[in-house]
């Protein structure tokens, strides 16, 4: 499934959510630079938080009544 720039795949939000805390520990920052990072952290949190929800019902629908179901991805049209 291709990721466009407004919806980063799960292994991309990890990443950026890496970099952020890299950043923030090493200090040394003005306050409203780490307030605006902070707030993209959580958005990137609550973005992969969906990714996993999406990815859980994906599964679910998968290993309904112990039989691969077919299903259409959101994303997919």
């Amino acid at each position: 499934m291709e990721q466009t720039e407004q919806s980063p795949g799960f292994d991309q939000i990890l990443k950026e959510l890496e970099k952020i805390v890299v950043q923030m520990e090493h200090g040394n920052m003005e306050l409203e630079k780490v307030i605006s990072l902070f707030e993209k952290g959580i958005s990137l949190t609550r973005l992969g938080e969906q990714k996993l929800q999406e990815a859980q019902s994906r599964i679910d629908i998968l290993l309904k009544d112990g039989t691969v179901q077919s299903f259409e991805s959101p994303e997919v049209r």
